[in-house]
This record gives structure tokens, sequence and C-alpha cells, in this order.
């Protein structure tokens, strides 16, 4: 006699949370944080852009950089702390 196979179904019901989405960040005249590793070229040329339509929209002050020069590495004691300080809002690249 054959054994009996069991279908499961691995997809997880939706979760409706009625909270909605937090509101957008006014970005006007704050002060944006770029952080990046130096050896992705590719996104300093991005934030070099980001960082000009920011200006130009926002009025945005900065841009206020921290930077990584190797990846894999971590910011020294402290210096996330330093940079989230003098900050509003932050842009991340975080490796590739």
């Amino acid at each position: 006699m054959l054994g009996v196979i069991k279908i499961l179904d691995p997809r997880q019901e939706a979760i409706i949370d009625d909270k909605g989405i937090s509101p957008g960040l006014d970005l006007t005249g704050k002060t944006i944080g770029y952080r990046h590793y130096l050896s992705w070229s590719n996104f300093d040329v991005f934030l070099q852009r980001i960082e000009e339509l920011m200006r130009q929209k926002y009025k945005t002050s900065g841009p206020v950089r921290v930077n990584i020069t190797t990846a894999g590495k971590y910011l020294a004691p402290g210096a996330a702390d330093e940079f989230a300080a003098t900050i509003d809002a932050a842009i991340l690249g975080l490796g590739n």
C-alpha cells in the first residue's frame, strides 16, 4: 500500500495593520547625513546627484558625510553617535 503525501502551503496569512504608515519627514532646511563605503564609487556618484537634488528641492544644508574606507569595517567608537547628533536624517550606503 502506498503512503499518503500531504501538501503543505508555506504562505503565511496576511497580517493586517490598521495603524497605517508614518508621516513623511519634512526635509525643508534639514541637515542630511550621508554614509557610505569610499570603495563603492557608483554610490558616490549617486550621492552627489542626491545631494544636488536635495539642495534644490528642500534647501537642505550639509552635506555631512561619514565614510568607511573598506567594506566590513565599522565606524570608530562614538562616531555613529557624533554623526547622528549633527544631522536630521540620513541616507546610508551599506555596500554592494
